[in-house]
């Protein structure tokens, strides 16, 4: 279980939150049909943005879809920053406002729970918006 997960619990055990991620795939299923699936219907993605991600061919292509939706069908797009990186430099992503608050790493906090506390209560706001 990710650390992601972990701290979104509440909102899981209450029916509020429904975590989908790539890992859920089950092996004979088309791997990128199942992920366009889950991201055409999901009314919040969150993207977990760190240098890694952004070096990948398929997170970025995740991402464009992601913002591709958020433009065209209103979903809520959500840029949550792992580690230092250049997020801000790409363009799709620089007009989000990135959790934790204004947009520090998870991996620049002491405690790395403190960050994703941050998130937690960031998420709480919207989900109660959405």
């Amino acid at each position: 279980m990710t650390s992601f997960n972990k701290h979104m619990t509440k909102f899981v055990d209450d029916n509020i939150l429904d975590i989908w991620w790539d890992k859920n795939i089950t092996a004979g299923y088309d791997f990128w049909e199942q992920i366009d699936f889950h991201i055409e219907n999901r009314d919040i993605i969150c993207l977990f943005i760190s240098a890694n991600y952004l070096a990948s061919k398929a997170c970025k292509e995740e991402m464009r879809r992601a913002c591709e939706l958020r433009t065209h069908n209103g979903i809520c797009v959500v840029p949550i920053i792992l580690s230092s990186c250049s997020w801000l430099d790409y363009d799709n992503l620089k007009p989000l406002l990135a959790i934790p608050t204004d947009g520090k790493a998870i991996s620049s906090f002491p405690n790395p729970d403190d960050g994703w506390h941050d998130v937690y209560n960031h998420m709480k706001k919207v989900i109660k918006d959405f």
